[in-house]
């Protein structure tokens, strides 16, 4: 869309700055209108394909694998992904369960911009252990790794975060957590029984939250450049 003349070209720039903080409200619905019309385009199947941190633990017989689309470029998700942990912004999933119930930071920190393969990432408020940062593929990925002994077994488990783009503007971030352990009866109990629905519904929240936060700072950045 462009004008011909400078009287065309005012009244377009005040269009564009009038729409420009509601754009993504628009740009929404009628995504989602169109996908209620056409249905939503297929995908690969998330669950069987490889991803970043598969080699850590290449015979995990559990695996769960979840995923989200966010109206957001990677470069806005990727620094919401450094942050995650207790020695940082929380994990923006349900803060009463895993952050003590102190909400997750809201706002990004330029002191919390990577992250260190080998660099420990602390899974409860109390800073007494947590993952280890085993990948980091800045843009693209960050696994996490950890070891526990627990309910009579050691267990190790893996845990994924890519970023896929789609297009410029939308980015797909997809989480697999895998896990084996000693003696099977324990994994089995833990992997296959209690966990994964714990998991879930945490990874859901924690996806909803990213997503939000992401899609928020799109939104401004768009307003600001429209002003501008």
């Amino acid at each position: 869309m462009t004008a011909t003349d400078d009287t065309s070209w005012r009244k377009q720039t005040n269009y564009f700055r009038l729409i420009g903080p509601f754009s993504h409200l628009i740009r929404t619905s009628a995504m989602a209108h169109l996908e209620a019309q056409l249905g939503k385009a297929p995908r690969p199947e998330d669950d069987h394909r490889d991803l970043p941190g598969g080699a850590i633990l290449p015979d995990a017989p559990y695996s769960l694998t979840h995923a989200i689309d966010i109206e957001a470029p990677p470069s806005l998700v990727w620094p919401w992904l450094m942050q995650l942990g207790c020695d940082r912004g929380g994990w923006y999933s349900i803060d009463a369960l895993d952050h003590g119930g102190e909400p997750s930071v809201a706002e990004l920190r330029t002191e919390w911009t990577e992250r260190c393969v080998g660099e420990t990432v602390h899974a409860t408020p109390g800073l007494d252990g947590g993952y280890t940062v085993s990948e980091v593929q800045p843009l693209r990925c960050l696994v996490l790794g950890a070891e526990a002994e627990r309910m009579g077994g050691h267990i190790r488990t893996s845990w994924s975060f890519v970023l896929e783009p789609i297009g410029s503007d939308a980015t797909r971030l997809v989480t697999r957590v895998r896990g084996i352990g000693d003696p099977p009866w324990s994994a089995w109990l833990q992997g296959a029984v209690i966990f994964p629905p714990i998991h879930a519904l945490m990874q859901h929240a924690q996806l909803k939250n990213l997503k939000k936060r992401a899609e928020a700072l799109a939104c401004t950045r768009v307003a600001a450049t429209v002003i501008t």
